[in-house]
């Protein structure tokens, strides 16, 4: 059921999301046709400068839009008049939620590929040339000096981005699952709820750091630097899976939340 759900969530997705990428692509050539001519005049250099501005508030506009309309979207289908169709289905508070995820990510990974893409035929030529010489270079020496910590630390990164955006998205649908228990003011509620928990984030954050630079000797956290620096590489993968499965754990709780209020909490518009 969650494949069927996907499948409707992605066509959903892509017609939404296809102005932004045709007006992107549109964009790119512009400032490729830009570059053909190029020259040391004041006035190749203007259109160029724009142009190169408009190209990169495009690629953040694209990445925004996707966000939001994937936020929207859950907010729409579940928590909106839409969401009586949407919990008739026989379809469980589970299956919803993995979807619109799966979906989210998807979308997101879509775009990412996208601005890449736009970025190549940007750069198309020597400068593309020059930048995956550097690239190859940067790898060759990476692999001599660390050897297969490298390709670990690309695959733990790799790891990491797709967890962080799943977890991102989870609390962006904890927030609004929070948000819809008000009777008036949901969205509201919802940003104030994110907000919230940012700066709460902050706080705590801010109060660890200075217990940690002011009791850092007598808590022995010199120490276990000392000890990280000493022991790298290797320390840094027992980091990387750390923070992973820190992040794991938190989206666990952003996504028990969420299917405790849509479940046992559920309040239409």
């Amino acid at each position: 059921m969650v494949k069927k759900l996907m499948k409707y969530e992605l066509a959903s997705y892509m017609r939404s999301l296809l102005p932004f990428q045709l007006i992107l692509l549109g964009i790119t050539l512009l400032h490729r046709f830009v570059q053909l001519f190029e020259n040391d005049g004041d006035a190749y250099w203007t259109f160029f400068s724009s142009s190169t501005a408009i190209f990169i508030i495009a690629c953040i506009v694209t990445l925004v839009a996707t966000v939001a309309l994937c936020i929207a979207r859950f907010y729409k289908n579940m928590f909106t008049g839409d969401g009586y169709l949407s919990f008739t289905l026989p379809v469980t508070v589970h299956q919803h939620i993995w979807a619109k995820l799966l979906s989210a990510i998807i979308c997101a990974l879509v775009s990412a590929v996208a601005i890449l893409l736009a970025c190549s035929i940007v750069t198309a030529g020597d400068a593309f040339v020059e930048l995956w010489k550097a690239i190859c270079y940067l790898c060759n020496r990476a692999l001599d000096n660390i050897g297969g910590h490298f390709i670990a630390y690309i695959v733990e990164a790799v790891i990491m981005l797709v967890v962080v955006s799943a977890v991102s998205m989870l609390l962006f649908y904890t927030c609004i699952a929070v948000g819809q228990l008000a009777k008036k003011n949901r969205v509201l509620l919802a940003f104030g709820v994110f907000f919230g928990y940012y700066f709460a984030c902050q706080i705590l954050g801010t109060i660890a750091i200075i217990i940690l630079t002011t009791y850092g000797e007598q808590l022995g956290i010199y120490k276990l630097l000392s000890w990280i620096e000493n022991n790298s590489p290797a320390t840094d993968h027992l980091v990387a899976a750390g923070l992973i499965v820190f992040n794991l754990i938190l989206g666990t709780i952003y996504y028990l939340i969420t299917q405790h209020i849509m479940k046992k909490k559920l309040n239409l518009e």
